[in-house]
């Protein structure tokens, strides 16, 4: 488990990550983060302040396609899923490789 977040937050600095884990207990404190949500801030930060769906689609397909790339499916909304989908970002069978529903 503890590398499923080393992969996934490789590319963020400490202090990212860390006004992230703040973010998230303020806005959230009962609910466990996931490392998708944690990417989620960071990127809301890096975008200004909010997080933009077309921004993790483009994201998400990116760590579909690589095979070697960690993917959690607790990142998939619906909704993502079908913006990459609708933007053929992804096919129906690389997210059935990973295990995503659609």
């Amino acid at each position: 488990m503890f590398l499923k977040w080393m992969d996934a937050l490789e590319q963020f600095t400490i202090g990212e990550i860390s006004r992230a884990f703040d973010a998230h207990v303020i806005e959230n404190p009962n609910k466990k983060p996931n490392e998708g949500h944690i990417v989620a801030l960071i990127r809301r930060e890096i975008n200004g302040g909010s997080v933009q769906k077309i921004d993790m689609a483009a994201h998400w397909s990116e760590s579909i396609k690589n095979q070697n790339a960690f993917v959690s499916n607790s990142c998939f909304t619906p909704s993502l899923v079908r913006e990459m989908l609708d933007r053929s970002l992804v096919t129906e069978e690389q997210l059935k490789a990973r295990g995503i529903q659609f």
